[in-house]
């Protein structure tokens, strides 16, 4: 599992690239998604996982508390429900990864 299988999976159920500099809504979800996954899975560093999306790392710290906040929060269904759906795509991924080790 690496940082670029987690940007991909954010960018296919989002439809929107943790790299984009936009602040529009969608974007930073993405990206608090991003950085919340990666740390979640202890992919790197906050500052290579950083690096990897243009952000510092002060931002990454930033974003991980507001990936915690949104998380915990009943009224950010719609984030935790993408939330969701890129963790069981992480989970499958990490299946199919070990099965191909074998």
């Amino acid at each position: 599992m690496t940082l670029e299988d987690i940007r991909y999976l954010v960018l296919e159920q989002t439809g929107q690239d943790p790299r984009n500099k936009s602040r529009t809504r969608q974007v930073i979800d993405a990206r608090t998604m991003y950085v919340g996954l990666c740390i979640e899975n202890n992919l790197d560093t906050n500052t290579n996982i950083g690096k990897s999306i243009g952000c510092t790392h002060g931002n990454i710290t930033h974003l991980s508390s507001q990936f915690n906040n949104k998380m915990s929060n009943s009224n950010e269904f719609n984030f935790q429900m993408n939330v969701k759906f890129i963790r069981e795509a992480i989970e499958d991924l990490k299946v199919f990864i070990m099965s191909v080790q074998k």
